[in-house]
């Protein structure tokens, strides 16, 4: 377990603030947060770079805040990589072995370039391989020296979206196989929620929640948390009637009535209370005339006002009847093609009681 306590640490004018976590041994835990906001300052205090102005870091009930990197324990990955160019990946592979006098990892090191699929890279110069062949190379080397703990800074930011996938699936098999745990920082969404177990949201130096990656991912606790989370739709209510899972939320801005499940973080609501109502672009659903009945929730009646096209996907703008605002929705192209979308056209929309987020 590590445990980060009350932790503040100071960089020019920028510092993260009161930082408190604890990190469950074996699983990858996500620090996800926008481009400044002390995702890689506090990672690097994890890893002993930086030191605390206050609060500890404790491992495994040992405080480790004043020990040296190479006394922690914990791997590190930096963004760039730091792989040596004069070397082969053979001898940055061994390096660290050599530094520490350690030759009972050499079985191990074999094993992660057989599961890596780099033994024919052994020979090269780093200079000569490809960004994600360089990755493979700066994993293996960061775990040579038999650590089971290893940070990564936003490793895979460079790559192409198809080497990130596959590196993805990497990742979570040798933290499998080799029983590791991971401290992994991203501002990608898409890699956050596919790899992490746990996953912490930071903003400008500030932790603002932490939890499962479904718990993040379906409550988030405040508007900022939202908005980063990229749901775009978002717009103001009153309630007007709470029942034990149910809530009924005034939209003005909607000119409609939401029913929205209550958040499994027990908000307690009552009635006249002011509320923000949170929907994903793509949990919005396109609906034909001919098959609208009861079971459809939350229906809405409107057009199209915009269409953008992103390939396989098309973003749409939709104004309600009424309505003082627009809701985007994200549909693929089968769904774009079979209800013959077009610019203007009058459509009628569904959102599930349970898709809906309340803030």
């Amino acid at each position: 377990m590590l445990e980060i306590r009350n932790l503040t640490v100071s960089v020019g004018i920028f510092s993260l603030r009161e930082v408190s976590l604890s990190l469950p041994d074996g699983q990858c835990h996500i620090i996800l947060g926008p481009t400044g906001s002390g995702k890689t300052l506090l990672l690097e205090t994890i890893v002993g770079f930086k030191r605390p102005d206050t609060g500890s870091i404790v491992l495994d009930s040992r405080d480790i805040s004043s020990l040296p990197v190479e006394a922690r324990g914990i791997s590190y990955v930096p963004q760039d990589l730091a792989l040596f160019p004069h070397m082969t990946v053979e001898d940055n592979i061994m390096y660290g072995l050599k530094i520490l006098k350690n030759t009972q990892h050499k079985e191990l090191v074999g094993d992660m370039i057989e599961t890596l699929g780099i033994r024919y890279l052994l020979n090269r110069s780093v200079t000569n391989l490809s960004g994600g062949e360089q990755q493979r190379v700066a994993l293996v080397r960061a775990l040579a020296i038999g650590c089971k703990r290893l940070a990564l800074d936003e490793p895979f930011s460079a790559l192409h979206e198809t080497m990130k996938t596959e590196l993805w699936f990497i990742i979570l098999n040798l933290m499998r196989k080799y029983n590791l745990t991971i401290y992994m920082i991203t501002h990608d969404l898409e890699e956050a929620f596919f790899l992490g177990n746990t996953v912490s949201i930071l903003i400008n130096g500030r932790l603002l929640q932490t939890g499962t990656n479904r718990e993040v991912w379906y409550n988030p606790q405040n508007i900022e948390i939202a908005k980063f989370l990229f749901i775009r739709n978002l717009f103001n209510g009153e309630v007007l009637a709470v029942d034990e899972n149910t809530a009924t939320i005034k939209c003005p801005e909607l000119n409609t009535s939401i029913t929205v499940n209550r958040n499994k973080r027990g908000l307690a609501l009552k009635k006249g209370d002011a509320v923000t109502i949170g929907i994903r672009p793509a949990n919005v659903l396109i609906l034909e005339d001919r098959k609208i009945n009861d079971k459809y929730e939350n229906v809405l009646y409107g057009r199209v006002a915009e269409v953008f096209s992103k390939g396989d996907y098309h973003i749409l703008h939709f104004v309600p009847e009424e309505g003082k605002t627009i809701i985007e929705i994200e549909i693929p192209d089968t769904v774009f093609c079979s209800h013959c979308i077009t610019k203007g056209k009058k459509t009628i929309v569904s959102v599930k009681r349970g898709h809906i987020i309340l803030i």
